[in-house]
């Protein structure tokens, strides 16, 4: 399964699908926990089917990574 293509701020700000997933896991992951959300039901949460999810991360530990990262570098831009 390939890579994930890292989540740039820049482009998680420009708005678009990836920052639509990586909003919508972060809730429900925020809600229920990471382990007990699916890769399907993030994806429902954004109107993707599995695969299409899975076209963009190869699994729920590179979309929770993402989640990390974008989450630091908004935090470096407000300090």
């Amino acid at each position: 399964m390939p890579e994930a293509v890292p989540l740039g701020l820049d482009e998680y700000l420009a708005g678009g699908i990836r920052p639509r997933i990586i909003d919508a896991a972060a809730a429900l992951f925020r809600q229920r926990g990471f382990n007990a959300v699916s890769m399907i039901e993030a994806g429902q949460a954004v109107g993707l089917s599995k695969p299409g999810l899975y076209h963009h991360w190869p699994n729920k530990e590179a979309l929770l990574l993402s989640i990390v990262g974008i989450t630091g570098a908004l935090l470096l831009r407000q300090l």
